[in-house]
């Protein structure tokens, strides 16, 4: 996640796509900046799990393994979203 700001231009006010949708195009625009609320939505995620999975592990094991690899499959479908952002900017 951390590489991410390697490839997010910093040009002033310039306006970015932030989402498509293959029937009507890009229907969401906004600031290079905002692009960090995948990463940042990735990180509180994976925190909160942190969290779960410490308070649990004493009481559930097997709720607490449940909920690390759980983590995984969110931080995938956020990488793999930013990335998608990133290649539709031509920014990749």
């Amino acid at each position: 996640w951390l590489l991410t700001i390697l490839y997010i231009p910093r040009i002033g006010d310039s306006i970015l796509i932030l989402h498509y949708n293959i029937y009507l195009g890009p229907d969401v625009f906004g600031n290079w900046y905002e692009l960090l609320m995948l990463p940042g939505l990735g990180f509180v995620v994976t925190l909160i799990n942190l969290g779960l999975g410490f308070w649990l592990l004493r009481r559930e094991l097997f709720l607490a393994k449940l909920i690390a690899i759980t983590s995984i499959p969110v931080q995938l479908v956020l990488g793999s979203a930013l990335w998608l952002i990133l290649s539709i900017n031509r920014l990749v």
